[in-house]
């Protein structure tokens, strides 16, 4: 296997000294944008991408709003997809996973979402899906702020900043929001009917600095959200809450020299877990851990038409701790085996791109020595065609990579309850993909079909499959599988409204199943997927409505229903005072659907309840420019 995989690698990589790329209407990433954000009033992050073809939000009893690009799941910790800010990676040093939630939805400029095999280009944990969050940069003089209250003790507030100059720019933004949710009741893994309560509050800050040459980002996030439990029980902490805070801090510089543009970044990137363990909430777990990278590359005009970037990147993980405490007297009962741990990971990448006439072509590769792990090389290629003015064809072939955590390395409990497994090799994809774009009008549409290999997914599974007692879990890699997808966006801007839709297909096979279970990535994910959204203005008023729809799948122990959400937005836009007002009153799960997401990392329950109830909340936002 790896045989074959290498020899695709150095096709690829010969196919970078011929190719190169697209520019930012990229065929292979998917956008949403300011103007996007506003007409649905899109109420976070997880909210905005959830629309995109090919991508899912879904939940475990563990942890919410969790990316699922393309149907490769996420477990607990959900590191396949990497999250960007303004092009930082950010992610927890010891379980891999980012708060998707740490950067408000009111200073966002666009989200980019490059689904697929993404780890050539933007390195670790890029293995499903890339995300790119890009801040609003909006003039010097800029001001905004947003409030909003909502049934069942729901509010928010923030405000946005952007002053200076031309020469020195620094954007602000300070956003807090509290949702204390509904009462709920769940049926727990020891058959106990459970009441608890499904709420999320968190607070950001986000600064970034632009003077010349120089860039600083500083990000600071916090979320508590509530959990079903360490294990999905009461005994495991369910109706307590879990903790995430991390902080993310940037520094880039750039010089031009000549045709050479060389450009260095320094990432600190600290971040905290902290949930219950217990009923009572007096055993607690605290993760801590930090990474530090240091990236130069350089970007070299050959050409017009030819331009290449080349880098290296080394970077250090850092588990601090993962332990068990007593919180009355913070007395540590158990380290888990991830005091003090590290490793580093250097990789060196190149890309060429070139431009002959109708062509676009791009190609890339990324050496990466992992200190765990071992080498790897992948590499990727694009080769797009413009057919007419209307019309745009692209093929892609990509491969990704992805080493082991720290805590899937390492992580033992003394009570047996998670394994890690020092055995555990890379997980790695490759992956065919062709893009077709027309445009017609106001219309848009882009389609994508692509085959998709998976070896060696790292997942948990059951370590004494023939014990019935034994709930004990152990993380292995699994047998290849494969996927076949279909992914189809509509957007239209048309006189009086503004459209959008999307279809998503997808098909894998259960080439990774368990031995002996009937248990493999494929069974729960939903066949079919539906978004779409319609906006209208009408003088100072404004309607839109947005929804998603999954098709229905399986469970571990029986099937799962389809899942459904429908929203709608009644606004109105003024000035006062030379101020732009909005108003805007917003219904979320306007049918107060219940949707039951399949509980596949432990599978004793066959799902879990994800998503809030139905909320009305009045919104405004105060703009000035």
């Amino acid at each position: 296997m790896s045989v074959r995989l290498n020899v695709l690698s150095l096709t690829l990589s010969l196919l970078t000294l011929v190719t190169i790329s697209a520019t930012a209407a990229d065929t292979g990433v998917s956008i949403i944008d300011r103007e996007m954000i506003e007409h649905y009033h899109f109420s976070s992050v997880p909210n905005a991408i959830a629309m995109l073809a090919g991508i899912d939000m879904q939940r475990t009893y563990f942890k919410q709003n969790i990316t699922t690009a393309r149907g490769i799941l996420e477990e607990n910790y959900a590191n396949k997809v990497l999250v960007m800010i303004d092009g930082v990676p950010t992610w927890n040093a010891v379980t891999g996973e980012a708060i998707i939630n740490r950067i408000d939805i009111h200073d966002v400029e666009r989200i980019e979402v490059t689904k697929g095999p993404a780890s050539v280009e933007f390195g670790s944990n890029a293995y499903a899906a890339a995300i790119n969050i890009i801040l609003r940069h909006d003039p010097p003089g800029t001001a905004a702020a947003h409030l909003g209250v909502g049934t069942e003790s729901s509010d928010s507030t923030g405000a946005f900043a952007s002053i200076g100059s031309s020469a020195v720019q620094m954007m602000v933004a300070v956003n807090e929001r509290d949702d204390a949710g509904r009462p709920r009741t769940f049926v727990d893994e020891r058959s106990q009917r459970d009441a608890y309560r499904e709420y999320d509050r968190g607070n950001d800050v986000t600064v970034e600095l632009r003077a010349n040459h120089h860039m600083f980002l500083f990000n600071s996030a916090r979320e508590v959200e509530s959990f079903l439990g360490n294990t999905p029980e009461l005994a495991g902490g369910l109706g307590q809450d879990l903790r995430n805070r991390g902080y993310l801090a940037a520094y880039e510089f750039t010089m031009p020299v000549g045709k050479t543009g060389l450009e260095y970044r320094a990432t600190y990137d600290w971040s905290n877990r902290n949930f219950s363990r217990s009923a009572n909430g007096l055993t607690r777990s605290n993760v801590e851990g930090w990474r530090l990278s240091n990236t130069l590359s350089a970007h070299v005009e050959i050409t017009p038409a030819l331009k290449l970037d080349a880098g290296a990147e080394h970077e250090s993980r850092h588990s601090v701790e993962y332990t068990n405490y007593d919180v009355p007297s913070s007395r540590v009962l158990e380290n888990n085996g991830m005091r003090g741990l590290s490793l580093t990971e250097l990789s060196v990448f190149g890309r060429a791109k070139y431009d002959l006439n109708d062509w676009r072509l791009a190609g890339g590769a990324r050496y990466t020595k992992n200190g765990r792990s071992g080498s790897n090389v992948s590499a990727d290629a694009r080769a797009e065609k413009v057919l007419s003015p209307s019309d745009r064809i692209a093929f892609m072939a990509g491969q990704s990579y992805r080493a082991p955590s720290l805590f899937e390395l390492f992580f033992h409990t003394s009570t047996n309850t998670v394994f890690g497994n020092a055995n555990l090799v890379p997980e790695t994809s490759t992956s065919y993909e062709l893009d077709y774009i027309h445009t017609a009008g106001a219309f848009e549409t882009k389609t994508a079909v692509y085959h998709a290999l998976y070896d060696d997914k790292i997942f948990r599974t059951r370590r004494l499959p023939n014990d019935p007692i034994d709930r004990s879990l152990i993380y292995v890699n699994g047998n290849r599988f494969t996927a076949n997808g279909l992914e189809l966006e509509v957007r239209a801007k048309l006189r009086a409204a503004t459209t959008f839709a999307t279809y998503t297909l997808v098909k894998g096979d259960r080439g990774d199943a368990v031995a002996g279970t009937n248990h493999y990535n494929f069974r729960y994910v939903p066949q079919h997927a539906v978004t779409g959204g319609i906006s209208t203005t009408a003088g100072s008023w404004s309607v839109a409505t947005s929804g998603t729809w999954h098709s229905s799948t399986h469970g571990p122990l029986a099937s799962a229903g389809p899942r459904s959400s429908l929203d709608a937005q009644l606004g109105y836009a003024q000035h006062l005072a030379g101020l732009a007002v909005r108003h805007g009153l917003v219904v979320s799960n306007a049918f107060d659907s219940r949707q039951e997401i399949p509980e596949f990392v432990r599978r004793n329950l066959n799902s879990v309840p994800s998503g809030v109830g139905r909320r009305i909340a009045y919104m405004m936002e105060l703009g000035r420019k």
